[in-house]
């Protein structure tokens, strides 16, 4: 049964907090400012991409990571360099929950139970384990 590490979990809890934030913000302009939720969303955005990037192995989705993170970076940026706009923002938003869509579906299919045990146990620093050597 396909499990998720704690980095997958962590990046889909940031997920849900940005994607409540924002319709807070739609909701609500009183709630937070323009400019305000552009900050939020591009330091949650930073993080999140930082957590679902596995930089140790090619993935089949890295291409389209990189291309998903450059574009949400920069709706953020742009949108906090000029006018903040709302598609802007929603761009940044949807690219970032694409990425972590996308990377999640990726863990969950494409690797190998020994592989993602593994990677795991080096998360967690054990390196004794039978899964943590099998790398």
């Amino acid at each position: 049964m396909p499990t998720l590490g704690r980095r997958d979990l962590v990046a889909s809890t940031l997920i849900a907090v940005l994607v409540v934030l924002y319709l807070l913000f739609l909701a609500s302009s009183n709630f937070i400012t323009a400019r305000g939720m552009t900050c939020v969303t591009l330091l949650l955005s930073g993080v999140i991409i930082i957590l679902c990037s596995d930089g140790e192995r090619p993935d089949a989705v890295s291409w389209q990571s990189t291309i998903l993170a450059v574009a949400a970076v920069a709706a953020a940026t742009l949108n906090l360099a000029l006018s903040p706009s709302t598609l802007l923002l929603t761009i940044a938003i949807a690219t970032t929950l694409a990425l972590c869509s996308a990377q999640l579906a990726e863990h969950l299919t494409f690797t190998s139970a020994t592989s993602r045990e593994a990677h795991d146990d080096i998360d967690a620093g054990n390196t004794n384990s039978a899964a943590g050597t099998a790398r």
